[in-house]
């Protein structure tokens, strides 16, 4: 029998007849599927990586000036110094190794 007549599909897009992808095609098409998220990740861990060192900062402007701001209960040293932590540690170092794993995955 004819392999042609009996596809649904035309002889052009049969995958019949259709020849294997290279493997340089392959890979860029690994790439251009795993570059949005992977940039998404790396993207939201730099402006985490931003919020954190301005807290830093703020950090370390309330240990070498203890009054200044003091009368603010929320923006004392012994609250700000543990969301500059977690704020580096979770947003930051987190999303930027899920990034890299996600962009490494597809290159194995």
């Amino acid at each position: 029998m004819n392999e042609q007549a009996d596809s649904p599909l035309p002889a052009e897009q049969s995958p019949l007849l259709a020849e294997p992808q290279s493997d340089e095609a392959f890979r860029i098409s690994i790439d251009d599927s795993a570059a949005s998220p992977t940039l998404l990740f790396l993207v939201s861990s730099v402006a985490w990586l931003a919020i954190g060192s301005l807290v830093g900062l703020l950090v370390s402007l309330k240990f070498s000036l203890p009054d200044w701001l003091g009368s603010i209960p929320f923006l004392t040293f012994g609250r700000l110094r543990p969301v500059h932590l977690n704020t580096v540690v979770f947003g930051w170092v987190s999303l930027a190794g899920a990034g890299a794993i996600v962009w490494l995955t597809g290159r194995l």
